[in-house]
């Protein structure tokens, strides 16, 4: 099976993805205030654009080996 993706639209839409989170985390707009209090805020922020980055670059990974199948939605076992 052919891959779903070329590796230039993959590290494209990685690079949205990132571009994104990363103005959401720190706005280029220094009249926005930047979210959070507390060190704990700043923990959770970072975790969840690590969370978004990670997934994008697991499914353009995925998207992109020409041996992958799913034979059914779900969970990875390991």
């Amino acid at each position: 099976m052919p891959a779903l993706t070329s590796r230039r639209a993959a590290r494209e839409r990685v690079r949205q993805i990132m571009e994104i989170a990363l103005e959401r985390m720190f706005p280029a707009d220094e009249s926005k205030p930047l979210r959070g209090l507390v060190f704990a805020d700043f923990e959770n922020q970072a975790y969840e654009v690590g969370n978004e980055v990670l997934t994008a670059l697991m499914e353009e990974r995925s998207k992109l080996e020409s041996s992958a199948e799913a034979e059914e939605a779900g969970r990875c076992a390991f």
